[in-house]
């Protein structure tokens, strides 16, 4: 009897795994996936071991470091850019979608509806030869001690063959905490690879 309960047990919870994974695919498309975008540009920019030039700017203080990155730190530089991701189950028709042409791009735009309720207030993605060059997001976070901004961007240039390779990156911010003094910070980098 037992055996029967276990194998009808198992039965239902890999019926339930194969329908989860379903859902998961069909939800794929609806925005841009920028969080599975840079984990292709990680698994190509590992392997080619580029310097990153990157400056921080925080309260007038700045500094400049020379860097080399690992798969895992790649993915680590680039949380920020990751979590802006908008091609989430949650987020499904929060955002009008809208294409414009210009002599140097097609840009597609992802603006928030009726001020819905969610950090990414836009995103825009810039194609040139149907090829991703440029990437924006204004992230904003408001509640009552706490208030955040933050714009993002990258841009992707061909760098040999395939697709373009990430080739510069920045985070203009603005955060306020109650009873504490603002705070403006700005992150920019440059990719460098070797010749």
């Amino acid at each position: 009897m037992n055996k029967i309960y276990t194998r009808r047990f198992f039965a239902i919870t890999l019926l339930l795994l194969a329908s989860c994974s379903t859902d998961n695919r069909t939800t794929q498309e609806d925005y841009f996936d920028l969080h599975r975008f840079l984990e292709e540009q990680v698994n190509r920019l590992a392997p080619l071991n580029p310097t990153i030039q990157r400056t921080t700017a925080i309260g007038g203080k700045q500094e400049t470091k020379t860097l080399q990155l690992s798969a895992a730190k790649w993915e680590k530089e680039l949380i920020m850019f990751s979590n802006a991701n908008i091609n989430k189950p949650s987020l499904k028709g929060l955002y009008e979608v809208d294409s414009t042409l210009s002599d140097t791009y097609k840009v597609v735009s992802y603006q928030t509806k009726n001020n819905a309720k969610t950090g990414v207030r836009y995103m825009k993605v810039y194609y040139k030869q149907e090829e991703v060059a440029k990437v924006e997001v204004l992230f904003q976070e408001k509640a009552i001690i706490y208030y955040a901004k933050r714009k993002l961007w990258m841009t992707f240039e061909k760098n040999g063959e395939g697709p373009p390779l990430l080739s510069t990156y920045a985070i203009d911010g603005h955060q306020k905490i109650i009873f504490q003094d603002p705070v403006d910070y700005r992150v920019e980098a440059r990719v460098i690879y070797q010749q």
